[in-house]
């Protein structure tokens, strides 16, 4: 599974996180959260662990989705 954390366009904290998703939503797609609508700006995929070690043993894929209200 995928962790999923969705931002306000500019800003750095996460409005909400999906530790767990099983899918990712497109730009321009429509997103409501906490009942407010949002678009998808863009998606970006990183690789919070590239290989397991000793302290993080299972490797980690996070998406990145940027936000703009409509």
């Amino acid at each position: 599974m995928t962790r999923v954390e969705f931002y306000e366009r500019g800003k750095r904290s996460p409005i909400a996180t999906v530790p767990n998703a099983g899918g990712v939503p497109s730009p321009g797609q429509m997103i409501s959260i906490r009942k407010v609508t949002w678009m998808v700006y863009s998606v970006a995929w990183a690789v919070d662990v590239a290989s397991p070690d000793v302290y993080d043993p299972d490797p980690t894929l996070r998406c990145n989705i940027d936000l703009v209200k409509p």
